[in-house]
Parts: structure tokens; C-alpha cells; sequence
């Protein structure tokens, strides 16, 4: 829907969709910091999937980060702060084997999961004109 106020018209659906693709999946072992600052700390160890997707994408890291993005189909949280060009998802629960080349959706369907621009806005603490007005020219857009 377009906000809380205006309801998309029956039969509509939202036609936005953010993607991007892993560039690189690395297993780290507990304790490894990750991100600038060494805002977060793996307790575990984890398998990271890195995306070439940043804040310079218009991908906004404040005042709170997007929280999570889908991949195979479920959500992945993203771990430490979003960089300029990159960001850093956990996918030690995806049970599927995950790839470098894999699809991930920061706004959209994937299988029968979706991740709205929404509920984007909603984690940011904005409207979700917002968060797609943001997305910046520098991402390829298809027609």
C-alpha cells in the first residue's frame, strides 16, 4: 500500500523490488568482529554472505539499520553496520547451500516470503516513500 491512508486498488500489487547478489560467503569462527568498529561479534560460529550493497546504494544504515533481507526465501539478519559499499548477512540458518551469485531481496517477494517496503519503513522509523526514494541512481533499474 502506498501508506496507512491510501490502499493499493484491488487486483494491484506492488511492482518495486531492491535486489542484489552475494559476492562471498566465508564460514568465521566465534568471536570475529565484523564491520567497521567491531560492531558486532560473531558468538557462534557463523557463515556470513557478503553483498555489494550499501549505504552509497541508497541500503540506510541510520538511525537503525534495514534489520533483515531474504534469501532462499527466508529472512537472514544483516550483522555490524552497513558500509558504503557493503553489507554482511548471517545465513548459518539457511539450510540450503548458499552461493556466491545468489538472488537476495532487500525489498520484495522471494518464493512466498516478502519483505515490504513497509515494513521497511516501519523498522527505520520512516514512511515507505522514504526508504524507495532513497535508493540512488547508481542501482541498475530494469524495465
Amino acid at each position: 500500500d502506498p501508506s496507512a491512508d491510501v490502499r493499493l486498488p484491488a487486483g494491484f500489487q506492488a511492482a518495486l523490488s531492491f535486489k542484489t547478489q552475494v559476492s562471498q560467503v566465508k564460514m568465521l569462527p566465534a568471536g570475529e568482529c565484523i564491520s567497521y568498529g567491531c560492531t558486532y561479534v560473531t558468538e557462534r560460529p557463523t557463515k556470513i554472505a557478503v553483498l555489494p550493497v550499501g549505504y552509497a546504494d541508497g541500503f540506510r544504515r541510520a538511525p537503525a539499520n534495514w534489520g533483515n533481507v531474504l534469501i532462499a526465501g527466508q529472512e537472514a539478519p544483516l550483522l555490524g553496520r552497513v558500509c558504503m559499499d557493503q553489507c554482511i548477512i548471517d545465513v548459518t540458518h539457511i539450510a540450503q547451500e548458499v552461493r556466491m551469485g545468489d538472488e537476495v531481496v532487500l525489498i520484495g517477494r522471494q518464493g512466498q516470503a516478502i519483505l515490504s517496503a513497509e515494513q521497511v519503513a516501519e523498522r527505520l522509523g520512516t514512511i515507505n516513500y522514504e526508504v524507495v526514494s532513497e535508493i540512488l541512481a547508481r542501482v541498475p533499474r530494469v524495465d
